[in-house]
Formats: structure tokens, C-alpha cells, sequence
């Protein structure tokens, strides 16, 4: 995981390396950029609570949070959930 973002190549991840490595999975549009450890750095960010899981409760926080609106976020749980998953109580 360490060699995908060791640019010197010294066995470490500096924080220039971090930062770059960061930038790069998220702007990345092609998937083609390596993202071991920045699954595992998103991850332990989403993990708040140290339990080594992320909660659906997490889950839907995190894409309120992102997406800052009710009709935002009802149209990103359709296109994850699709809108067979929608009961009549909501």
C-alpha cells in the first residue's frame, strides 16, 4: 500500500505524498489512480466511533453532509437504492 504513494521512494508516506495521494483519488475521473490507502484512510475517517464498521446511520449522514439538501439526498439514495427499495411508509 506504502509504494503506491511513495514518490522518493524512501519506505514512508510524507505528508506532501498524503496530500498528493489524497487529491489525486479524489479527482481522479478515469479509475485508474491506485486507492489502497486512501480506502483505508477514508474508511478509518467514516469509522468515527472506532468500531471497525460503518453503520447505515454513518452511511446516510456522510451523504446528507455532502450533498447539503433533502432533494439532493433523496436523489442519490434512488440512484444507490433505486426506487424499488422505497416502501410506502418512506
Amino acid at each position: 500500500m506504502i509504494w503506491e504513494v511513495d514518490e522518493n521512494l524512501d519506505g514512508r508516506v510524507d505528508k506532501h505524498e498524503f496530500d498528493l495521494m489524497f487529491r489525486r483519488c479524489v479527482n481522479d475521473d478515469t479509475g485508474l489512480e491506485p486507492k489502497g490507502l486512501f480506502n483505508l484512510v477514508q474508511f478509518m475517517m467514516y469509522d468515527r466511533h472506532r468500531h471497525r464498521k460503518i453503520t447505515e446511520e454513518d452511511t446516510l449522514e456522510l451523504i446528507f453532509v455532502r450533498q447539503q439538501t433533502i432533494p439532493k439526498l433523496e436523489e442519490v439514495l434512488r440512484t444507490i437504492f433505486g426506487e424499488e427499495e422505497r416502501r410506502t411508509d418512506g
